[in-house]
């Protein structure tokens, strides 16, 4: 289970209190985190806003940091 919000996909990461999202560098709280297919974790406005720029670019939508598919 993803350990912040105990939902499918696994993350690979082991929770930890100096967590952080990969892509603002912020510290990541449970309640504000998502797991990509991927297992990679980061907070879910960050995702949101990676995704629109995919969409707006029109390319596919990656994992910021492995650039597996993501659905």
């Amino acid at each position: 289970m993803c350990w912040w919000t105990r939902q499918k996909p696994i993350c690979v990461t082991t929770p930890d209190d100096d967590a952080e999202c990969a892509l603002c560098l912020e510290p990541i709280r449970r309640r504000m985190a998502v797991c990509t297919e991927c297992g990679n974790g980061m907070h879910k406005h960050c995702l949101d806003k990676w995704k629109l720029q995919c969409v707006l670019s029109e390319r596919t939508f990656t994992c910021p940091l492995c650039r597996a598919e993501l659905t």
